[in-house]
């Protein structure tokens, strides 16, 4: 059937978008394909090598144990590191690095055998070294050949599923470019009856019958369709979904059960109770380290300030923190000490500001004033790695200006952060440079890792004298 708007009955209208293709390649037969391609090479390469060592190509007798055992285990190294998924099957370019790190736990897999079996004297280690070389030569080039091929059969329609987006009601129209860009469908259909009960068409059903998976996006208010479909769609050997139009305004994360009622998740945790645990130990272990070594530094520090100005050491400050419960934070005082009430609008502090204190430049510039800040680690209000706190006042402003301002408080705030090694560091002169920040800190706890900490944490050694932080 050639693309394009086919009326059916005048009242469902069907795009079909990509060609039909009866038969298609099914992703289990694709994923043979491509194992076949790579056993296929390690084969060649294992008599390229019996060839250059041996002398014949066919003189593998020898290596017949080390073949059998390295080929099923790279294949299975292969399949947990996901390089026979769809997605990966259709790179341009097949990630080199994960196939070698499964090559070579393969290899590994040969030498264990080999010691267990004490039976390493019997094979030609220069024949298994030549192997380990020559395999990514004969196997990477026809990965990428069945690649580019597969490709081109995603392309036409011809590999994946086989699609059916069926839409209807007023909601579901208006968000329809956001469904086609996530169900990415081989057909669309509109149901534009107008009243319910008439059927669908042999052409519809016909579709509906060849595809592998059908979504539902319906107007919740719409019962009456919606039960046409789904009545008809459970007598057919298919998987049937539905997308309802809370999706198209909102994030969704996942649907669950819950108990006997199917419901949709709109906020989830961002950390699991295992990665709190971790990144608690963390905070524990390093803050206690870092507050050890810079305990002389911060005696320095507070002498300083104590004689360069009348007032306390330590600036306290009500901030904001996690799940928005308010805390103090500790910094050393960097600016003139006014016991008055603070206004409800506290003004940031800006380049030559004339609060600062001639101490307070240099430990501002230097990040010495948030020394102290390694005992609300240590209490449990701050972790070392975290969205930055603002005063309470500039929190309840830009809480109103940017939409996604509040969820940065649902992981502790931070001594250091993603935003501030990133350059978004300072006074945030503009909302478009808080909006930054912000972006930043929803990416870093979106995306948190160890590692990421880490690196933060490495990253923030270089930025410590910064000519935004005044």
């Amino acid at each position: 059937m050639n693309a394009g708007a086919d009326a059916i009955e005048g009242q469902i209208i069907t795009d079909v978008l990509l060609p039909y293709l009866p038969r298609r390649w099914p992703q289990s037969t694709v994923r043979f394909v491509v194992i076949v391609s790579e056993v296929t090479g390690l084969i060649l390469a294992a008599m390229a090598a019996a060839w250059i060592r041996l002398g014949s190509p066919y003189a593998l007798e020898s290596v017949v144990t080390i073949i059998m055992v390295s080929v099923p285990a790279l294949l299975a190294c292969n399949h947990f590191t996901g390089l026979y998924s769809i997605n990966m099957m259709t790179r341009r370019a097949i990630p080199l690095l994960r196939w070698l790190v499964s090559w070579s736990a393969s290899m590994a897999a040969i030498f264990a055998v080999l010691f267990f079996t004490k039976s390493g004297d019997d094979f030609s280690r220069l024949w298994v070294g030549l192997w380990y070389v020559l395999a990514p030569l004969f196997v990477l080039p026809l990965r990428m050949t069945l690649n580019a091929y597969l490709r081109r059969l995603t392309k036409i329609g011809a590999l994946g599923d086989y699609v059916i987006l069926v839409v209807a009601g007023d909601a579901q129209m208006n968000g329809l470019n956001t469904l086609r860009e996530t169900v990415r469908p081989s057909v669309l259909m509109r149901d534009e009856r107008r009243s319910a009960g008439t059927g669908l068409s042999e052409s519809v059903q016909e579709h509906l019958s060849n595809a592998d998976r059908i979504v539902l996006a319906f107007d919740p208010d719409d019962g009456t369709f919606l039960a046409d479909w789904v009545a008809y769609c459970r007598t057919l050997n298919v998987h049937v979904d539905l997308a309802p139009s809370i999706s198209l305004s909102m994030r969704v994360y996942e649907s669950h059960r819950l108990n006997s009622l199917t419901v949709w998740r709109l906020a989830t945790k961002p950390l699991s109770e295992s990665a709190l645990i971790v990144k608690r130990s963390e905070d524990l272990v390093l803050a206690s380290m870092s507050l050890v070594i810079a305990l002389p530094l911060m005696a320095l520090v507070a002498l300083a300030v104590r004689l360069d100005s009348p007032g306390p050491i330590l600036f306290r400050q009500a901030r904001h923190g996690f799940n928005n419960k308010p805390f103090f934070v500790l910094k050393f005082r960097s600016m003139t000490h006014e016991p008055a009430n603070q206004p409800s609008a506290v003004p940031q502090a800006g380049r030559d500001d004339p609060r600062v204190t001639r101490v307070g430049k240099f430990i501002r510039r230097t990040s010495l004033d948030e020394l102290p800040q390694l005992f609300n680690v240590l209490r449990g209000d701050m972790s070392l790695v975290g969205p930055r706190p603002h005063a309470m006042a500039h929190n309840d402003e830009f809480g109103r200006q940017i939409e996604d301002y509040v969820r940065r408080q649902r992981l502790k705030l931070g001594i250091t952060g993603w935003a501030q090694v990133n350059g978004f560091r300072g006074e945030t002169e503009t909302l478009e440079k808080m909006e930054g920040r912000v972006a930043h800190n929803l990416d870093y706890i979106d995306n948190w890792s160890l590692a990421l900490d880490l690196q933060i944490l490495a990253r923030t050694i270089f930025v410590l004298v910064h000519p935004n932080a005044y």
